[in-house]
């Protein structure tokens, strides 16, 4: 095989985030998907179920997650049911009009992934677009509220 300069390759087609690159790091060759370079990939996930407490929530892969319950009635999440990559952020939106979404403070080491909010409370998202943006702090294993 020879040696092409970049300029001289072939150009690729639209890529997918199962399509694998090749990357050199610390002149290791190592492989990486598309998916792990998205930015910004917006899911509306099924509607909470009203007046409910979800432990492990999971949305989606997604970067920002538009939200909603299916009653009038508030939904109380516990914690994601996803870890992150340390500093990795995501935003969610209360897109309903009319129950908010509550993100239960961390209460103690029992549930991974937990919400850590600055006041020591738990942090409400309004409806018609409340929002929160979330940290994941892989050290202390939570999502931070920002």
């Amino acid at each position: 095989m020879a040696t092409k300069k970049i300029s001289q390759l072939t150009l690729a087609t639209g890529v997918t985030g199962a399509d694998v690159l090749a990357i050199v790091q610390g002149g290791v060759t190592k492989r990486a998907t598309i998916s792990s370079f998205r930015a910004n990939v917006v899911v509306t996930p099924t509607k909470l179920t009203a007046n409910t407490t979800v432990t492990g929530y999971s949305p989606g892969s997604g970067d920002i997650f538009r939200l909603a319950v299916s009653g009038s009635t508030g939904v109380v999440v516990r914690n994601m049911g996803i870890t992150g990559i340390d500093g990795e952020t995501k935003l969610l939106i209360n897109v309903g009009a009319t129950a908010p979404i509550t993100l239960n403070h961390a209460t103690g080491p029992n549930l991974n992934a937990q919400f850590a909010v600055p006041s020591g409370s738990d942090y409400a998202l309004s409806p018609n677009g409340g929002a929160a943006r979330i940290v994941y702090d892989a050290t202390s294993q939570v999502w931070r509220v920002v």
